[in-house]
């Protein structure tokens, strides 16, 4: 099949292959969700109902994914690896800023510590998880002492929807 092709490991060491599809696992399926969210959030903007912010934030994450795939795709698995972790965590960031630390959004940090474990092994998955964990206690912290109030708050509808998704991404 034609995506077959895109996501078939290119390394040639059983270890880093499987190194290799856990990173296409990861990145393949949410470079194709921004791509989704790229074209309704510029659709509604142009009705004039999105918010800049989200456009940035689609363009940014998909721009961001495809640059992990171009990378690990020539070779580079682990600058791959350590560059999918970093994005996901920025992602986590934006989206616990922007919707709060209770966001189901949160579960992308669940992602980028399977993804950690997957591609980098067990140390650096060890380590992303204690980082993760760390930032998300301050980020409730933070929240919970009022030093910032979330600037969106996701309905329960969207919450589930979100949740279906990642729950998905974290069997792919």
């Amino acid at each position: 099949t034609w995506l077959r092709q895109w996501v078939t490991p290119r390394a040639q060491d059983e270890d880093m292959a499987l190194r290799e599809r856990a990173v296409y696992a990861l990145c393949v399926p949410m470079l194709i969700l921004y791509a989704i969210f790229t074209v309704l959030d510029a659709g509604a903007l142009a009705l004039g109902e999105g918010i800049w912010e989200d456009l940035l934030a689609d363009l940014f994450g998909g721009l961001a994914l495809l640059g992990v795939y171009v990378v690990t795709r020539r070779g580079r698995v682990r600058a791959g690896s350590i560059a999918l972790v970093i994005v996901y965590l920025v992602v986590v960031g934006f989206y616990t800023v922007r919707e709060g630390y209770q966001s189901i959004s949160s579960l992308l940090l669940m992602v980028a510590i399977v993804g950690a474990g997957l591609s980098l092994g067990a140390r650096p998955g060890f380590i992303v998880a204690t980082l993760s964990a760390a930032l998300y206690g301050i980020a409730a912290l933070a929240q919970s002492q009022g030093w910032f109030t979330p600037a969106y708050e996701l309905s329960a509808m969207d919450n589930v929807l979100l949740f279906a998704v990642l729950v998905y991404l974290l069997a792919g």
